[in-house]
């Protein structure tokens, strides 16, 4: 039970939610991935259906219900950035008031908002237009109704309406619903009836309609084959760069699961849950977006905290204040600092950037007084001159704005198959590690068998034209169900049989983990034997040039260059390069031109 407040808490609270409030004008911003949804919202607004293009039935999000709350703003309001913004800013204000609302002296309260105001990916993930702040309502709702002994029913509520924005909140809330399935045979149905049915009747109805189970990244990500080995190894990195940019998220979150344990009971469950949702992050590869799905652990943490010192004394109040404070300097990013120069200058760690950095430019809040409204980003510019109502294009880097920008005439595909049904079930270009985004080599004809039913590769025309009849054919047709229940096994023998089951045999970099800092001299590739090759695709960082000297025994026989892509390059990114002939090698010397960062190569693949 909450203790009646006193005067000097309540006017705590209030000055700390409008602490945090400031920060949140100041730091509110939407990320790429926000957009893929938004387009989808604006399509389905508009009387097109939820989807991305809309000729195509293709799933983008993988957070139905923050969709849903998306939509019903975008009806309201009819403007798509603001309702956005408004209804995450409420969402994360909110949660930070359930927390602070349990806080029983003032120290606690001072407490709980510095953390949360001093986190910057917590603040971060606070707007950024994904459910990150539906997903911190609910867990801090969840959690408080565990603590205070709230029905059997209440709980399942809350976890069917979390698990449904975000099928990974099934780790959060799994051990706190485990003692209520034992109790008895009446209560167990009540409860998996609750928690399980909306996503069970989303992702039959998802299957139904999209023809997929999950959103096209995960069927991407499927696709992309790699062993849970290499996601650990990747998601491992993603804990550690995140610990590095926001020591105190991690802080924070880990000091709750210790907590947790020591109070026992339902607080020991609730701990568990926040262990399990950070190994099911780190297991499956972590985020391309440094210190996404951790941040519900944060909220859980803080709570925690807030509950302890509940019973503590004074110092031990203090002592939290004193760490908190000594965490958040240790990151590289203050969040009272924050203005609308922010991401001018990008703030990176390891491989991972800053996500608020990468688009703030384009999308702050703090920028929309300028003559373009959000989305701003210079890739749009460059699209618009080949937008054409009723034509294609293809985006890299940013398909959510570009997408938005280009409106419902413009058919617009991702190279990373996030948007588009065969692409997402392609394997992608190989690399030296997992990786959430990875292009697709596109087809050949297939961008514009798109819109004009041009043939692609034979060995993937029975598959293109099933995926054509599931996106594009009617519900109720015999002949889509059948489509759709072959799709599975059309998708294996396809692949397997097109240039994409065999399409370049790898060579490994001389190298003991196949991935090489690039020294002054440059680094030779040697081969077993002397390869003849028409195309060289290399995997490198992002940031620099490279000159690759093609080496028949001591003659140089082709020199070939890549350009520096840019700061958006995310990891290792491949590059392909086409000498003007085809040539006869034993070796590659690379070199690295003008640039900055690390200089790495992680792998050279020959094809013909």
């Amino acid at each position: 039970m909450v203790q009646p407040s006193t005067g000097s808490q309540r006017t705590l609270r209030t000055l700390g939610l409008a602490f945090f409030g400031i920060l949140l004008l100041r730091t509110a911003w939407l990320s790429d991935e926000a957009f893929l949804t938004l387009r989808s919202v604006e399509h389905a607004a508009s009387g097109f259906g939820v989807r991305w293009n809309i000729a195509d039935r293709v799933q983008v999000y993988d957070h139905p219900l923050w969709l849903i709350v998306l939509l019903a703003g975008r009806l309201v309001s009819a403007d798509a950035y603001y309702t956005t913004l408004g209804i995450s800013i409420a969402a994360s204000l909110t949660a930070v008031w359930i927390v602070i609302r349990r806080a029983t002296a003032d120290l606690t309260i001072v407490v709980a908002v510095t953390a949360a105001a001093l986190s910057p990916l917590f603040l971060t993930y606070s707007t950024s237009g994904l459910e990150s702040p539906l997903v911190h309502v609910l867990v801090a709702a969840f959690m408080a109704a565990a603590l205070a002994g709230r029905s059997a029913g209440t709980l399942a509520s809350l976890a069917g309406l979390l698990i449904l924005t975000h099928w990974a909140t099934v780790f959060l809330v799994a051990p706190v619903l485990a003692p209520l399935l034992v109790s008895s045979i009446r209560q167990a149905r009540r409860v998996i009836a609750l928690s399980g049915l909306p996503t069970l009747a989303w992702l039959l109805g998802a299957w139904w309609y999209y023809g997929t189970i999950g959103s096209s990244l995960q069927v991407a990500n499927r696709a992309a084959g790699r062993a849970w080995g290499d996601r650990a190894v990747a998601g491992w990195a993603f804990l550690r760069e995140t610990t590095q940019f926001d020591p105190l998220l991690v802080a924070v979150s880990l000091i709750g699961l210790y907590l947790g344990v020591v109070m026992r009971g339902t607080a020991a469950r609730i701990a568990l849950g926040s262990g399990l949702a950070i190994g099911w992050a780190v297991l499956s590869g972590g985020s391309d977006m440094i210190g996404r799905h951790l941040t519900a652990s944060f909220v859980v943490g803080a709570g925690l905290v807030v509950r302890y010192l509940a019973g503590a004394s004074p110092w031990a109040g203090m002592a939290a204040l004193a760490g908190v404070l000594t965490y958040a300097v240790m990151s590289p990013v203050s969040t009272l600092t924050a203005d609308a120069s922010y991401g001018q200058s990008l703030a990176s760690v390891g491989q991972m950037q800053d996500p608020r950095a990468a688009h703030y430019q384009a999308t702050g809040l703090l920028l929309q007084s300028r003559p373009h409204r959000a989305p701003n980003h210079p890739d749009i510019d460059h699209a618009r001159a080949s937008m054409v109502p009723g034509g294609s294009l293809v985006v890299g880097r940013v398909p959510g704005m570009v997408g938005l920008a280009a409106g419902p005439d413009v058919y617009v595909v991702d190279r990373q198959g996030r948007t588009d049904a065969l692409l997402a079930r392609l394997p992608p270009a190989p690399g030296p590690r997992w990786s959430w985004r990875a292009d697709r080599r596109m087809p050949e004809a297939y961008v514009e068998g798109l819109l004009d039913g041009t043939p692609v590769e034979p060995a993937l025309e029975q598959l293109t034209r099933d995926i054509r009849e599931v996106t594009r054919g009617s519900l109720l047709s015999p002949s889509r169900l059948t489509a759709l229940l072959r799709l599975p096994d059309r998708v294996r023998s396809s692949v397997a049989s097109s240039s994409y089951g065999t399409w370049m045999a790898r060579l490994e970099v001389v190298a003991a983990d196949n991935l090489v800092t690039v020294p002054e001299g440059g680094v030779v590739v040697r081969f077993p034997a002397a390869r003849r090759f028409s195309r060289l695709t290399m995997t490198l960082t992002g940031s620099y040039d490279y000159r690759v000297l093609v080496l028949d025994g001591s003659t140089v026989v082709a020199t070939l260059e890549s350009p520096r892509i840019g700061w958006q390059a995310q990891g290792e990114a491949p590059r392909e390069l086409t000498p003007s002939l085809a040539v006869t090698a034993t070796a590659l010397r690379i070199r690295c031109g003008r640039g900055f960062g690390r200089c790495v190569l992680g792998q050279v693949v020959l094809g013909d």
